[in-house]
């Protein structure tokens, strides 16, 4: 995942609410515990530098990532 651009996908619902430090991401209508600001930086734009994500992802958020690619709700650009 290193050195692309992620899109997520049109048709995903991404969202998230916060306590405190931590937030709970909500995608297409599942949800689970991560940090506020992997949350945000997440769902603040659809468009989103791998980079970014990974210097911010716990070793957990790292395997969300992955996930959400091999789901295709986050899609790597030019697929």
């Amino acid at each position: 995942l290193k050195d692309k651009s992620l899109i997520r996908n049109p048709a995903s619902r991404f969202a998230f609410i916060t306590e405190g430090k931590q937030a709970t991401l909500f995608i297409d209508g599942e949800h689970c515990a991560t940090s506020r600001d992997f949350s945000e930086t997440l769902c603040q734009q659809r468009r989103i530098e791998s980079n970014t994500l990974i210097a911010l992802a716990t070793e957990d958020e790292q395997s969300l990532l992955i996930d959400l690619v091999n789901d295709g709700k986050l899609l790597s650009e030019g697929n």
